[in-house]
């Protein structure tokens, strides 16, 4: 198994819990989420990209395809997710990876969807079976194809997901969202956000595990994630931005890295 005895050093695993609910400037979650909600959120600018006309162009083909432009078309009109189904979820998981030759129109309404997945889950309609990691991975190449820099916003809403998550449900799936947010803490170039993060990443996997597992020695680095193993690569292309950043991100990117040998031998 994977020692965890580095990292212990290297993170004060003593802090408070409250303390993993302030930002760096030490203002408490509702701070964070008044200075996120004064600002559009990446849905909201989703919403302001996409047509009716891009949905009926995009939305997946086949014999459900009417049912699946009624539901989006709902959301887009709504600008909300008040409710989630089969036919919201069917478009969420089959939409590729690969943006290589796609058009800006198609790569913000795939941002749209798997924006207002991630609202979903701020509403409460958490879906055990779908793929958040593949969704999560999706959004931030979009994100990069488009051009869209708003790091500030995005990371204090990711976060906002997160601390939801973890005090409901999918708490596993949490810690790719907190992942996120710190990725785009890196790419802001703000690396004290990005090791409180880490920090916060750490001590919820272990609390994960715990869960899981009935013991935090058992197990690597999110070791429950969904998919963790088929898109392990797609990940560390992403990941090796935090590498030799600060000491702390690092250690982290070992980790991860090291996280995959475990699991290939499972």
């Amino acid at each position: 198994m994977i020692e965890n005895a580095s990292f212990t050093l290297a993170l004060l695993v003593n802090k408070e819990t409250a303390s993993l609910r302030r930002n760096r400037t030490g203002h408490h979650r509702s701070d964070l989420c008044n200075e996120t909600m004064m600002r559009p959120t990446l849905f909201e600018t989703a919403c302001s990209k996409v047509t009716i006309r891009d949905i009926e162009s995009y939305v997946l083909n086949d014999p459900g395809h009417s049912h699946y432009i009624t539901a989006w078309s709902n959301v887009l009109l709504l600008k909300e997710v008040p409710t989630w189904n089969g036919d919201l979820s069917e478009e969420v998981g089959c939409l590729p990876l690969s943006n290589e030759g796609v058009e800006s129109r198609e790569l913000w309404y795939r941002i749209f969807v798997r924006s207002a997945t991630i609202r979903a889950l701020e509403n409460g309609f958490y879906e055990e079976e779908l793929p958040y990691n593949y969704v999560l991975l999706g959004l931030l190449s979009d994100l990069d194809a488009v051009g869209y820099r708003d790091y500030t916003e995005c990371a204090n809403y990711m976060e906002r997901v997160s601390e939801i998550l973890q005090e409901s449900y999918g708490k596993a799936d949490a810690l790719f969202i907190i992942l996120v947010a710190l990725i785009l803490r890196v790419r802001d170039g703000d690396y004290e956000g990005a090791e409180r993060l880490a920090h916060t990443m750490r001590v919820s996997d272990r609390e994960v595990r715990k869960e899981i597992f009935g013991g935090e020695q058992y197990g690597a680095l999110l070791w429950d994630s969904t998919c963790y193993k088929q898109y392990h690569q797609e990940w560390m292309k992403v990941l090796q931005a935090l590498n030799s950043q600060t000491p702390l991100l690092s250690l982290l990117y070992q980790d991860l890295s090291e996280a995959y040998e475990e699991y290939s031998r499972v």
